[in-house]
């Protein structure tokens, strides 16, 4: 059983829930047809905190109202994503190894701008805290049973697209994130990542994006890695997404159903990989760990109303792993854990 969770914690999250979404309303969402993805599913275009309904409403002005002005009509919209998720008790490989449990909390938000008459400017931030609970796990950290507790990741980014025509688009990416325990030195648990890329969508029903982005990484070589994002919808009620699964921090492949009552039913495979940096003191001493799991993972999406999404998720981590290294990167050391169940909950609005 899962040690660390209680019905307070779990009253507590709920709560979470219920107060950041409790923000008034806007008007209907506005038009699918503007941009070059999918209006039933989440692209690599949506940051954290960006919800579908309010990217599309960031639709073209009139021209009488930009007058010239690029930000002359401020139709901006706002949404925001808050989760939890818990995940069992996991045992580590290897005697002596112990277990461990964690809980994540996030609040991600985004705010959405038309500029220049057709683009759009979205700025978007997040953050989330990691809280790890270990058990006789002497190995990971040598000197302590208790290796890593509180790990927070902050991000602040900003991105622009553009349509070219009907069918094609360009955009560019940039953010910085911190990750660390709370007294891990700041400069060194920053990365930064910058990204261009290009949309095509040659019918409603397929939508693609693909590019290039650059990151830095703790203690490790800069990554220079493909964008491939893909919707599908197959038929009116499946859809198929493959890339990043949006407010959610993972990559993989999702299945969705739509139901007659506007319920979504998704179901697929992730992959997710979180390098972060330990305290500076004479045991953790700065080292960089590379937390990376794959689940499998199903959750069912209600639409409460025009600005609020709530949905609940569980599933398996099929695989963890746990890369610890020193401060510059160095004499790494691996630790794989068991499967083990998750679940979680989240709430999606817009105003």
């Amino acid at each position: 059983m899962y040690r660390k969770m209680n019905l307070g914690q779990i009253g507590a999250s709920l709560l979470v829930v219920v107060l950041t979404t409790q923000t008034g309303s806007i008007a209907e969402a506005g038009h699918s047809d503007d941009w070059h993805w999918s209006s039933r599913s989440t692209s690599f275009l949506e940051q954290p905190g960006d919800k579908t309904e309010a990217s599309e409403s960031a639709s073209k002005p009139q021209a009488d109202e930009a007058d010239n002005d690029p930000l002359a009509s401020f139709d901006a919209v706002i949404s925001g994503r808050t989760w939890a998720r818990f995940t069992f008790d996991a045992e580590m490989d290897g005697d002596g190894n112990g277990d461990f449990g964690v809980q994540r909390y996030a609040i991600q938000g985004s705010v959405v701008q038309t500029v220049f008459d057709q683009s759009r400017l979205t700025f978007h931030t997040g953050y989330e805290l990691n809280h790890f609970s270990f058990e006789g796990a002497n190995k990971l950290v040598p000197g302590t049973n208790d290796p890593f507790t509180d790990v927070h990741v902050a991000h602040l980014g900003a991105r622009l697209l553009t349509p070219i025509d009907d069918e094609w688009g360009w955009g560019v990416l940039g953010s910085a994130q911190f990750s660390g325990e709370s007294s891990a030195d700041f400069s060194d648990s920053v990365t930064g990542m910058g990204a261009a890329i290009t949309t095509y969508r040659p019918n409603e029903e397929f939508n693609w994006v693909f590019g290039l982005s650059v990151s830095t990484q703790l203690e490790d070589d800069v990554l220079v890695l493909p964008i491939i994002d893909v919707n599908w919808n197959f038929s009116d009620d499946w859809n198929l997404k493959a890339g990043m699964l949006g407010g959610t921090r993972r990559h993989g492949i999702m299945m969705e159903r739509t139901f007659a009552s506007g319920h979504l039913l998704q179901f697929g495979i992730g992959y997710r990989t979180d390098r972060f940096r330990l305290e500076d003191n004479s045991v953790s001493r700065s080292r960089v760990v590379q937390d990376t799991s794959i689940p499998v993972f199903a959750d069912y999406r209600m639409k409460v109303n025009d600005n609020l999404e709530v949905a609940f998720e569980g599933g398996i981590i099929v695989y963890q792993e746990f890369t610890v290294e020193n401060q510059t990167g160095d004499n790494k050391r691996t630790f794989e854990s068991d499967p083990t169940p998750f679940f979680g909950f989240s709430a999606h609005f817009t105003f």
